[in-house]
């Protein structure tokens, strides 16, 4: 039951003081490599309170970048004024600035914080048996009647161990030692960095097992987050000055969030995985005409496909001429191991990781690269291509993106070295105008954009088509449970309307 907010900041005044005192809820925590893990994590995680009509909520916040930090949409959604503490920051009051209602994130600006950010991970990294920690708050209810128990200090910040059960239906599931108390805290690994962002318990038989947001789904709000920062200040203009903007008032959100279809019996992702998750990436020698490509509806004239994906995921695929070269050896993914820098390295050259390498504009340009753009202008944006593959109609597969992770951007050059058609792949950075990114859903996909022009299954390799061929884009979905992104968007690809 909500609380209104007279009395509550100087009460949770209070409660934060024990908390910099050391009252810290580490006793879940069974083994001593992990309680150093919990410490040094534990300045970048605040509390979020956010006022509604029917009172005060609280939610848990952490800090990904410079003054921006992660929480629940369904806390701050609807709010009338948000405020947010970190264990050694005063009371600030943070802005909305990007928000993503089917992953329940949102990212809050936060002027004049200082506090360290935690590094986002991939979600391919953890695995079903993968000890993790997982961070929440009590709610303001349990808050305040915590601070009136004179014989137990009370504990603003609740650490549990976890123990991953698998990723399915684009959520990461998990089993804490604890019962989590709130929302948006932080799903750590063992190296401390962020593999999920805490989102509810599954309903009735399965509430022993809680879920998170795979943490790649906040880095497009993040690009967006950075995009915003670095736009200039807009000129002054002569008319007067207008009236203080009231605080950002969202649609209603659902009380909690959104529980996913997951059964307990039916966990699979992460734990039955090969070694790494990759989905599969734009095939070189796929045919551009719809009679060769994948089955599309019987209504449906024939017409020209995206690439399918391709050796990474096969051995090899029809080719375009006959007889073709034969598609290289699939190389088995290795082991992967933690980068000393910000991972997402795949090319010998890194990509730009600035805000305007992620737009994707349909029947336009993904991030730098255009549509109609020589290769040699891609190559001095994007830095030597990871492979070159020549194709027997004289167009060439390049690609900036390389196993194990498989994730960056790749094209088809037509023979006159122009750019005929450019994908994004296993990168949530990637988005839309529509906020329509790799991660997002099918219905994500059709609420944004409509019906497709063509939806085409291909069931050799468990992915399905959609194409709006008058917008120019199109998107693969992953069919494979056992792959990363499963029922997810993991490829947008741009063509020519």
């Amino acid at each position: 039951m909500p609380l209104l907010v007279l009395g509550i900041i100087p009460l949770l005044f209070e409660i934060f003081a024990g908390f910099l005192a050391g009252a810290l809820g580490l006793s879940g925590l069974s083994g001593p490599a992990l309680r150093p893990i919990a410490e040094k994590a534990l300045p970048s995680i605040g509390i979020v309170l956010a006022d509604h009509p029917s009172g005060t909520v609280s939610g848990a916040a952490f800090v990904i970048d410079r003054a921006i930090a992660v929480t629940s949409y369904h806390v701050v959604a609807g709010s009338s004024q948000l405020r947010v503490k970190f264990p050694q920051s005063a009371w600030l009051q943070p802005t909305v600035v990007a928000t993503d209602a089917s992953n329940d994130l949102a990212i809050l600006a936060i002027p004049d914080l200082t506090v360290a950010p935690l590094q986002l991970d991939d979600a391919s990294s953890a695995r079903a048996g993968d000890v993790v920690l997982a961070f929440s708050f009590p709610s303001v209810t349990d808050l305040t009647a915590q601070s009136r128990d004179k014989d137990q200090q009370a504990q603003a910040v609740i650490v549990t161990e976890a123990t991953v059960r698998g990723f399915r239906d684009g959520v990461l599931l998990f089993q804490p030692k604890q019962r989590l108390l709130g929302d948006g805290g932080p799903i750590l690994n063992l190296k401390g960095h962020v593999v999920g962002v805490a989102r509810g318990q599954l309903p009735a038989a399965n509430a022993a097992t809680s879920y998170a947001t795979p943490a790649d789904a906040a880095r497009p709000l993040l690009a967006e987050a950075l995009k915003r920062r670095a736009a200039p200040p807009q000129p002054a203009t002569a008319a007067p000055p207008a009236a203080p903007a009231p605080p950002l008032v969202l649609a209603s959100p659902p009380t909690t969030a959104t529980s996913p279809s997951v059964t307990e019996g039916g966990v699979g992702g992460i734990g039955s995985a090969p070694t790494q998750q990759q989905a599969p990436s734009p095939a070189p020698t796929k045919p551009k005409t719809a009679s060769s490509g994948p089955p599309s509806p019987a209504a449906a004239p024939p017409q020209t496909l995206p690439p399918a994906p391709g050796p990474e995921q096969q051995p090899q695929t029809p080719p375009r001429t006959p007889p073709a070269a034969p598609t290289p050896p699939r190389t088995p993914p290795a082991a992967p191991t933690p980068p000393p820098t910000p991972p997402r390295t795949t090319a010998a050259t890194p990509p730009p990781t600035s805000a305007d390498h992620f737009p994707i504009v349909p029947g336009q340009r993904i991030g730098t690269v255009k549509l109609g753009m020589r290769l040699q202008d891609v190559r001095s944006t994007l830095g030597p291509p990871a492979s070159t593959n020549p194709q027997n109609d004289g167009a060439t597969i390049v690609r900036w993106y390389k196993p194990p992770k498989n994730d960056g951007i790749g094209a088809e050059v037509a023979k006159d070295g122009t750019v005929d058609r450019i994908w994004a792949l296993n990168d949530a950075r990637f988005t839309t105008l529509k906020n329509v990114h790799i991660g997002s859903s099918e219905a994500a996909v059709r609420a944004a954009l409509g019906e497709p022009s063509t939806v085409a299954v291909d069931d050799a390799h468990k992915n399905k088509i959609l194409v709006y061929r008058q917008l120019g884009i199109f998107f693969y979905i992953q069919l494979d449970s056992k792959l990363l992104f499963y029922n997810q968007v993991f490829e947008i690809g741009v063509m020519g309307h």
